[in-house]
């Protein structure tokens, strides 16, 4: 759908999920992950999503609220689960924030971790004491330690996994 839109040049009009999101609610059914009840609330999402491609074009993704402040559209960081192996899970929201950066190349995107897996949190425990240089070593490059270790390699975006 996004791709329709914003890489092929579709009109909204002309996008299968959004002409099925229209037949849903002709037929009383909620659309688009049931945010859409009425044939406005699709155009109102269309419109956000066409603000947040524009804003994403122009001004980048920014990781630091403060510079959000200054935006048009409200500001989110999409939220992330980290498990026990320090496997990044996104979770669901953030979704098109995600696919619309893929279509524009932005190469890394801030994430806030929501939970961390107690074994995982173990982990950064021992690596924020200093008593486990085999983990340092082990894990040196994983997004969720950056803010731990010192700053000999660039960060990784939590995306990226």
């Amino acid at each position: 759908m996004l791709c329709d839109r914003y890489q092929r040049g579709k009109a909204w009009c002309d996008i299968d999920y959004i002409q099925s999101a229209y037949r849903k609610i002709a037929q009383g059914r909620p659309a688009w992950g049931n945010r859409c009840h009425t044939p406005a609330d699709v155009v109102a999402r269309c419109d956000y999503l066409d603000r947040l491609y524009d804003r994403l074009k122009t001004e980048g993704y920014y990781a630091d609220p403060s510079q959000a402040r200054q935006l048009t559209l409200p500001y989110t960081h999409f939220l992330v689960n980290i498990g026990r192996q320090g496997e990044i899970i996104r979770n669901n929201d953030g979704k098109h924030r995600i696919l619309l950066s893929r279509i524009l190349g932005v190469p890394l995107l801030a994430a806030k971790v929501l939970v961390r897996h107690r074994q995982w949190q173990a982990v950064r425990d021992a690596v924020r004491r200093g008593d486990a240089p085999n983990l340092v070593a082990q894990y040196r490059h994983h997004p969720d330690l950056q803010d731990l270790l010192p700053a000999a390699a660039p960060a990784q975006s939590l995306t990226s996994r």
